[in-house]
């Protein structure tokens, strides 16, 4: 799928098998592709405004751990790296407005090898697909018109962690008029429990090779009216490789249960 992109830098942040009372990562350790998958939230809210949805929820999904002591030192981290973003738009940095100018804008290949297609890229190829009329906000913007709604959209962002030691909380329904935009950083109670209103970026590395499991924290994006263009998920190869295998398992099933449909059979459970 275009909207993902399949990242391996993490390890240093957060190796595939640690344990509750391993050293936890540190600023330093925040790898590109995390810092990059912020900036696209940043970009999406933006996004969001122009396209007349400045009132409804953005939520973005950051699921990396099952344990809740680093998923509350995660959030500090992510945190910290936020603000930095905040700071620097208020200010109109230059330099890190270029560096969302080229999220935008450009596609590239970064030095840790992650391939990344830019919000322009993607949005033009839905355009001109068979997907064209999937949605009608879809469209490309200027760059100028998304740059002025940066600094109206990180006002609203709050980075939260959620899960039952952080006593962080997410009430979509009491900010219903105007919106709420969150980074939600979380584990089970995220990918089987809660779910996020205007999820549109996800960086997910929660690895399980059972079929029940795996559907139960993928469920993504699903129909997204007004921003289907703009919703990103950045994973592991491996993992992504596992969902594309779930979701051909799934349409094979699909297509024999249509089969069977159609051929006037009905379903036949044999006792042994």
């Amino acid at each position: 799928a275009i909207i993902v992109t399949p990242i391996n830098d993490y390890r240093n942040f957060v190796p595939e098998r640690h344990h509750k009372d391993d050293d936890k990562p540190t600023f330093d350790n925040v790898p590109e592709s995390l810092k990059i998958a912020i900036k696209c939230f940043i970009i999406t809210c933006a996004i969001r405004i122009i396209r007349g949805q400045e009132h409804k929820h953005n939520s973005m999904l950051i699921h990396i751990s099952r344990y809740q002591v680093w998923q509350n030192a995660i959030k500090e981290l992510v945190d910290r790296q936020f603000k930095f973003y905040k700071h620097e738009i208020e200010a109109s940095d230059p330099t890190t407005l270029e560096e969302f100018r080229q999220i935008f804008e450009e596609d590239c290949v970064f030095e840790n090898g992650m391939e990344y297609c830019s919000y322009k890229t993607i949005s033009n190829k839905i355009l001109n697909s068979n997907l064209s009329k999937i949605d009608n906000k879809i469209q490309v913007h200027d760059w100028t018109i998304v740059k002025d709604n940066l600094y109206k959209a990180v006002q609203k962002i709050t980075v939260k962690s959620i899960n039952g030691s952080s006593g962080d909380v997410i009430d979509y329904q009491l900010n219903e008029n105007n919106g709420i935009s969150v980074i939600a950083i979380g584990g089970d109670k995220l990918s089987r429990g809660l779910t996020l209103e205007g999820l549109s970026v996800s960086y997910f590395l929660r690895a399980s090779k059972m079929y029940d499991t795996l559907m139960q924290m993928g469920r993504w994006f699903g129909y997204r009216p007004g921003y289907v263009d703009l919703c990103r998920l950045f994973t592991s190869s491996e993992l992504n490789e596992w969902f594309r295998h779930i979701t051909l398992a799934s349409e094979e099933l699909r297509d024999e249960f249509n089969y069977l449909y159609e051929s006037g059979g009905t379903p036949i459970k044999k006792f042994v």
